[in-house]
């Protein structure tokens, strides 16, 4: 089996505000 992967580059203003809101998305 292959193992896709996708690459997403996001910014914002606080890294830990970013942390907190992706923390709970599956294969983030």
């Amino acid at each position: 089996m292959s193992e896709a992967r996708e690459t997403a580059t996001l910014g914002g203003g606080c890294f830990w505000c970013l942390d907190a809101a992706y923390r709970d998305i599956e294969g983030v």
